[in-house]
Parts: C-alpha cells; structure tokens; sequence
C-alpha cells in the first residue's frame, strides 16, 4: 500500500481560486501569484496551475480533513502524557507493600 503524496493547499490572492498541489512538485515561474495560509508565496504559470486547481468547496473539505487529522494527533498526544501521568500516580507494588507492612505490625 503507498502512502499519499503530501500535499499543500494555495489560494490567489483574493482567496477566489483553490490548489491543492504536491509538495515536490516543480511549478515553473510565471506571472499569477498564489500563497499559502502560513503565508508561503509563489509566482506560477497560470497554465500549469489550472491542473491543480480546485472548487471552493473542495478546498473548504481539505482543510476541515486535515484540521481533523492534527486534532486526532493531538488529542492522542494529550491521552497519551495523561495515561503516563496516572502510571506515575499508581504504583503497582502498593499492596503488596502494604500488606508487608500489615505483617509486621501483627
């Protein structure tokens, strides 16, 4: 099974026109200018672009599935530091320790 190809999404300016282009792919230079939501820029062919664009409606599917997806990894992280934390609360010797301790005193 192959992994997806990670991919980047670009708006005009005006935030009219959607690209959902992979991330190593080569877009030679032009005079249309895209930008990415961390404020990434390029200048492209315009021609080229036109087989990476996408409706506003996919582009708005895009971001919600991605935004899904750092969510997922960080509600995983979180549960995972809150599962470590009540490890270190609960020792798994304690009742044997305890019943040691019982022992002794009788």
């Amino acid at each position: 099974m192959s992994t997806p190809v990670p991919r980047t999404l670009w708006s005009d300016s005006a935030r009219t026109r959607f690209f959902l282009i992979p991330e190593r792919q080569e877009i030679p230079q032009g005079e249309f200018q895209i930008r990415t939501i961390t404020c990434r820029e390029l200048t492209a062919d315009p021609a080229i672009l036109m087989s990476f664009e996408i409706s506003k409606s996919d582009a708005k599917r895009y971001l919600e599935s991605e935004l899904g997806k750092m969510l997922d990894i960080a509600r995983g992280a979180v549960d995972g530091f809150i599962d470590r934390l009540r490890a270190e609360d609960s020792d798994p010797l304690a009742p044997i320790r305890d019943a040691i301790e019982t022992l002794r005193r009788h």
